[in-house]
Parts: C-alpha cells; structure tokens; sequence
C-alpha cells in the first residue's frame, strides 16, 4: 500500500474555500490525502519564484510565520507565536477531507515563525552573537513547552490522529532573508552550556568555524567532518535535536496514544548540517517525509545559498557543496541553475532516508511545482524505485490544475501496478 498525500497551505483553503480545495483534490488527484497546514513560515507563494497558477484573488503571497489556530491557553504560554486565527477555514478543510473519506494530516512547524517580544529568550544565536529570531532554540525548556502547547492545540482543534511536524531543526539559509552564516549555529547559553559539557572549549570551537568560513564561505560545510571540533559540534546539534523530538514524543504519548507522530525532515545528505539524524530520530517518531526536491536542489534553494559569494567564487562553492553532501554528480553551477540536480537525486536520497529509518516508513516529497508534468512522473518513478512507503506531494497551491490532472491520472494507473509488484517481489 502507497500512502498519498499534497500539501495544502491555509491561504489555499482562505482564497479559493476550503470545500472548493478538497473538492479539487478528490477530483484531480484520486487517492490523495490533504496534508493541511496549520501556521505559516516567512516565505514567498511560490517559493522561490513564480506566480500561483489558480489563486483567484493573489499571484504571490508573502506568508509572516503566523499561527492559523488560536486558543486561550496557547495564548498564556511566554513562547508563543503570533496568531493568524483561521481556525473556521482549517476545521472546514478537515471536516470536507472526513466527508470524502479521506485522512487529513495536520502539518506545521515547530521552532520556526514569527514569535511574541517576550519569546527572545529562547531564540537562536548564531556563532557572532546575533539572535534569529525567528528560531526558537531546541535545547531551551521554553521551546519544548511550546512545541508541546503547538501539538495540543492541533490535536483537540481538529481532532488529528496524524501530525507532520515540521522545522525541527537548526536554521538554514532561507526565509525573510539569504543568510548564509544563520548555518553557525546555536551558541545561545544553553548550547554553549551542552558544548561544553561535551567536552569542547567553545571559544576556540568559534575561531575555528570562523576561520573555515572566512577561507571557504559555505563552502566550509565540506571541511566540517574531517576537522574534529566541527565534528563534535555537529554531533552536539544533532543530540539536541533528538532530545527534543523525544521528550516531545514521549509527553505526546502519555495524552495521546493513538495520536502518530511524523517528521518533515531535510534529504539525507543535507540534513546533518541541521542537527537531523535520521538512524537517532527513528526511535522517536511513527516515519518521517523528506523532501529531495531536484529542481530546487534539496531541502532550500541551492542557488541562493551559492549566491551569497561573489560570483567569481560560485562554482567553487557549488562543487564544494556537492562534495561535501557525496553527491557524485558532474555538473556545473550553471548547468544546475538551468536544470536543478538529476533525478538521479530523488532515488539517491529516497533509498538513503528508507534505510536510514528503518523499520520507520518513509514518504518522500515530490516536487509538482516549476516542473512539467513529464519530469514530475520521472521524479516519482525514481522515488518508488527503492521502496517508501508513500509519497508527499508539494505542493497544491504552486502546482498548474493541469500537472495536477496529469500527475493524478498517471499515479491513479500506475501505482496499483507498483503496488502489485512489490507484492510479487516479497513474495518470491
């Protein structure tokens, strides 16, 4: 069995109805299951350029990292973000999906958006002092009582029996802005205090990082395993990341059993920059999507992150990118520019993350959006190739009706005949 699904985000569910949205869904894509935004990032619709293709009222939108669903007691909380309230529109949409027989899936973000004053205490800090604020640190109580808070009120809002939580991580490069060191991160007193009880002088840790950025730029990430500090930063972030998924795990559980529980998490090869590890997070979780988006060229734009150093530099640090993430592709800058990673990339990463989490299930993200309706079905046919549970398509509002129609049509024949296969396989 192939579990389906496409991302919906609320300004899809306010401009065109939510009805109108689940309507379109059942009829375009057979099968498919709504996976329902409840909070926005600071991110441009479509991402990262474009216009929405059946928008009635806009062509872009800017979303501000608001909440979509409101209640007094997520209110009282310090750590909190700022709201949005669409409540009437996101119960809509769940209330049609559960009409049309499907199975919603309440999707959001974790430690991303757009937080209250008071929420600076528990904001990121990069290597330099600065703070991010629109990051909440992982290794601060705050952020977890408000992770916790966020799923509570999801969970009784809408009666969800499936969650994706998204943004459990450290920075990237993207959002309101292109900033390539947010990547050295965090040194707010809590990690600082957990780096150094990992046995790391922090200060010297920072003129190190510092040092291989000023020769390298982001292209440094490459040096990062091989030198013995950055490796056991890296392996600091990525502990208290898992910490954080189980403690929120565990305390889901205790009120929710019955409630599963998947990660939004960056492609294999990236997600180590983040503090993602796939094997420690498996325990923790009920599976996990991923998103090997070829076009864009992974988890964020690839371009804009290259793009941070001047242009005599940009083909160094792409293919300093690309060693650094084993990617064994023979490509230039410009030739990615025109045409993103190969497709090769999408079965590369599915078949990492399927072993990587098992016996966890595995979706993998699709990219509809900035491509045809051809490249799309190529794109599936390499995800399916090593074997994930299902597929996470992204996403409903950036995708053309007719790449929509298109894609539907071909999953709705050709999937049982995948299906049947693998059945066979096992079989033999």
């Amino acid at each position: 069995m192939i579990r389906t699904g496409i991302h919906v985000h609320p300004h899809d569910l306010v401009d065109e109805g939510a009805q109108t949205v689940i309507d379109r869904i059942g009829a375009l894509l057979p099968g498919v299951d709504p996976i329902v935004g409840v909070n926005t990032l600071f991110e441009r619709h479509p991402y990262p350029t474009g216009v929405l293709p059946h928008n009635p009222r806009h062509r872009v939108i800017q979303t501000r990292g608001r909440l979509a669903l409101a209640s007094s007691r997520y209110g009282r909380l310090r750590v909190r973000q700022r709201v949005e309230d669409l409540t009437p529109v996101i119960v809509d949409a769940f209330t049609a999906a559960r009409r049309a027989g499907m199975r919603p899936i309440a999707w959001f973000s974790c430690l991303n958006g757009a937080y209250t004053d008071a929420s600076r205490i528990a904001t990121v800090e990069t290597l330099d002092g600065s703070k991010v604020p629109q990051w909440l640190c992982p290794a601060r109580p705050e952020s977890l009582r408000h992770a916790l808070e966020l799923c509570r009120l999801v969970i009784d809002s809408l009666d969800a029996d499936e969650i994706l939580v998204d943004r459990i991580r450290y920075p990237d490069w993207s959002g309101q802005s292109v900033v390539a060191e947010r990547l050295l991160s965090c040194f707010c007193p809590a990690c600082r205090q957990r780096l150094t009880a990992a046995g790391l002088d922090v200060e010297r840790l920072g003129g190190q990082l510092t040092s291989m950025w000023r020769a390298a730029g982001p292209g440094a990430v490459r040096g990062w395993p091989e030198d013995d500090a950055a490796r056991r930063w890296l392996k600091v972030r990525a502990d208290t990341i898992t910490d954080f998924v189980q403690s929120l795990r565990e305390s889901l559980w205790k009120e929710f059993p019955h409630v599963r529980l998947y990660l939004n998490l960056w492609p294999p090869s990236q997600a180590y920059l983040l503090g993602q590890d796939f094997r420690a997070l498996r325990a923790h979780c009920d599976g996990a999507k991923f998103f090997p988006y070829h076009r864009l060229g992974g988890g964020a734009a690839l371009g804009h992150l290259v793009d941070t150093v001047p242009p005599p530099q940009r083909e160094r640090v792409f293919q300093d990118l690309l060693k650094a993430w084993n990617l064994p592709y023979r490509i230039s800058y410009a030739e990615f520019l025109r045409c993103g990673l190969p497709e090769d990339f999408v079965a590369d990463e599915t078949r990492q993350a399927v072993a990587l989490m098992a016996p966890r299930p595995v979706f993998s993200g699709i990219q509809l959006w900035d491509l045809p309706a051809e490249s799309v079905r190529s794109a599936i046919q390499a995800a399916l190739r090593p074997g994930p549970r299902g597929l996470f398509l992204y996403c409903y509002g950036w995708t053309p009706l007719p790449v929509l129609q298109e894609t539907g049509a071909w999953m709705d024949q050709e999937l049982p005949k995948y299906v049947a296969r693998s059945r066979g396989q096992q079989g033999n």
